[in-house]
């Protein structure tokens, strides 16, 4: 389930814009998705730090 929301004008949330503006729901829906699978895959490679994956020798 996704929501859009005006920040700016609903400071409540309370509205639901995704319905008028479903281009911007869609391809934000996307990169939301698309950051989610990234931080999956690096979470099973354990590839989180900027460095790279641990080091050898390095207990996890």
């Amino acid at each position: 389930m996704t929501g859009l929301y005006d920040f700016k004008k609903d400071v409540y949330l309370g509205t639901n814009v995704s319905v008028q503006y479903p281009e911007i729901t869609s391809a934000t829906e996307l990169r939301l998705k698309a950051f989610i699978q990234q931080y999956n895959n690096r979470m099973i490679d354990d590839n989180l730090t900027i460095e790279g994956p641990q080091a050898p020798g390095v207990k996890k």
